[in-house]
């Protein structure tokens, strides 16, 4: 019997640190619906990239980027099914042949990911390239803006053919971001060739779509040239100016606005992300209404012996134990020794400009004076996009800081099992992103189920809690300024708070371990992953039993 399913569409997804699927906390997140999905009729379908997101390094100049070119074999199963699609560039049209790899249902604890590979024999190599990297890999590796479309084409128009192909037959698709946008557009231009009317062809492909934005920042909202669109895609022959110009804007094809259009529901991250998007999307003609679904994370696979720290004096004790681990782990990677006895406070997350990670370098005398006087140790760590020049640099100089100054350490690299072992032997764990860009701060969530507290902006998730009753250290602003100011204020909020606040907090220990306790028990309550796919079957609108 055809099984029917739900698929989840997600041009990345973290299931394992030496699965090069993932660059952040999109793939994060997508991991965790990987996770509550594994007992559901949903499946996830991804790209393959064998050459990740770029392996992050550092020598005496600072920090590099390679692309080791990775091997699956042993980690996925080729199913042997294969499936083909076409594409054009100037002068020619493309066959693209694609292989499905399975990461099989329980394989890494989750529901069934299928992996659609064009890095294969059959194809010449530009088309192998179409999947090598994961967002089109960077200048090192030639990538372009004709790179990245077909790139979504094969996410799109592959996932569908795929699901074909393995013989399920779906009921919904899930567009984790706008990246898969040419799922819909390729059910579009399929109902259009077999005849059927505009707004009848409409209809039917809203009713497979739901789509999840995930941030209002420009690099996770593609815009591309229509023209350009049309004829990489083929699409040109049913698909004209007109009907792109009300899909996707008239100056440029923008795939958030085609993604709300061609949907019958779409959701935020959050209730401020709610928010946001509704300033930026509310006024969007034919979109689809708005919802949010807070995202959640996965106590099974962050928690480990944190999960049964019901007390406060068992909190205390595995705290202590991570964070010994955590910093021979630091000394392993820096040669840095770190005092266990001392406030930690970390950042970790991907540099990108709003994330502001010099946010607490910005008065260097008050920061060097904390760490040589041994107040706080500062772990930070995450990668640049290889293109992002200026934060390379913010990078560079942090790694140059942390040469210099004791109690300052910057990993190099990125993965879970880094970033779990980071959280769990966290005592602050900060953000410090300018307000209101960050769609949900997921990390938070998690660092919150491993015994770390949390200071933050209000903004993402944090904005559902009231700061009355304490689950967090506050700073800073949502109130718009200039983005100069904002910064300021922030900076120099974040200092008084850790001043006056933080350090006599942590040094009486009661009132510091009850916050953690309240944050703790509060995210293992309302912000699971569980949860999470609870929220999104109700949007889905699908009887579970009845699929089954």
């Amino acid at each position: 019997m055809t099984q029917k399913v739900v698929v989840y569409v997600t041009s990345e997804v973290t299931l394992h640190s030496k699965l090069k699927t993932y660059s952040g906390g999109l793939g994060e997140v997508a991991g965790s619906m990987a996770r509550a999905g594994r007992d559901l009729p949903i499946v996830g379908c991804s790209l393959l990239y064998r050459g990740g997101y770029g392996e992050q390094e550092v020598n005496e100049n600072g920090m590099t980027v390679h692309y080791p070119i990775a091997d699956y074999s042993k980690m996925l199963k080729n199913t042997g099914t294969r499936c083909h699609l076409s594409v054009r560039d100037e002068d020619r049209r493309y066959d693209v042949y694609v292989d499905i790899w399975e990461c099989s249902r329980g394989r890494y604890g989750t529901m069934p990911f299928y992996f659609l590979d064009t890095d294969i024999d059959a194809n010449n190599e530009r088309v192998r390239s179409f999947t090598r990297y994961l967002y089109g890999g960077s200048l090192i590796t030639n990538r372009s803006k004709d790179l990245m479309i077909w790139q979504s084409i094969v996410l799109g128009v592959g996932t569908v053919l795929a699901m074909e192909a393995l013989g399920f037959e779906v009921l919904k698709y899930h567009l984790n971001e706008s990246h898969a946008v040419f799922t819909p557009l390729y059910l579009l231009n399929r109902e259009l060739r077999a005849g059927t009317p505009l707004e009848s062809a409409l209809d039917h492909v809203r009713k497979k779509i739901i789509f999840t934005n995930h941030t209002p920042v420009d690099a996770g909202n593609p815009k591309y040239d229509i023209g350009t669109v049309l004829w990489l895609s083929g699409f040109h022959e049913t698909i004209d100016f007109g009907l792109m110009h009300r899909l996707g804007g008239h100056a440029y094809f923008d795939a958030t606005l085609a993604c709300l259009r061609l949907s019958s529901k779409v959701n935020a991250v959050s209730l401020r992300h709610l928010e946001v998007c509704r300033d930026s999307w509310g006024g969007v003609s034919e979109s689809a209404s708005w919802s949010a679904v807070t995202n959640g994370v996965s106590p099974g696979f962050w928690q480990d012996e944190f999960a049964s720290a019901n007390t406060i004096a068992a909190l205390m004790e595995f705290k202590k134990l991570y964070k010994r681990y955590k910093f021979y782990y630091i000394l392993g990677k820096t040669g840095k020794m770190l005092n266990e006895e001392v406030l930690t406070i970390d950042w970790f997350r991907r540099f990108a400009e709003y994330k502001r990670p010099k946010l607490i370098f910005s008065n260097m005398d008050w920061l060097r004076s904390h760490l040589e006087e041994g107040h706080f140790q500062l772990v930070m760590g995450g990668k640049p996009h290889p293109d992002d020049r200026p934060m390379i640099d913010a990078w560079n100089e942090i790694w140059r800081w942390a040469r210099e100054l004791p109690n300052l350490v910057l990993l190099n690299g990125y993965d879970p099992e880094m970033s779990k072992i980071v959280k769990q032997g966290s005592d602050l764990w900060m953000m410090s992103s300018r307000a209101p860009l960050e769609a949900c701060i997921t990390s938070t969530i998690s660092a919150a189920m491993v015994g770390a507290n949390i200071m933050s902006i209000r903004d993402g998730w944090i904005w559902e809690l009231d700061p009355v009753e304490q689950h967090y250290f506050l700073y800073g602003t949502s109130v718009p300024m200039s983005m100069y100011e904002q910064d300021a204020y922030d900076a120099a909020s974040m200092r008084e708070v850790i001043d006056a606040v933080v350090l006599p907090e942590f040094k009486g220990k009661q009132a510091w371990w009850q916050r953690q306790m309240r944050i703790r028990n509060m995210v293992l309550q309302h912000y699971t992953d569980l949860r999470m796919m609870r929220e999104y079957w109700d949007l889905y609108g699908l009887d579970e039993e009845k699929m089954r």
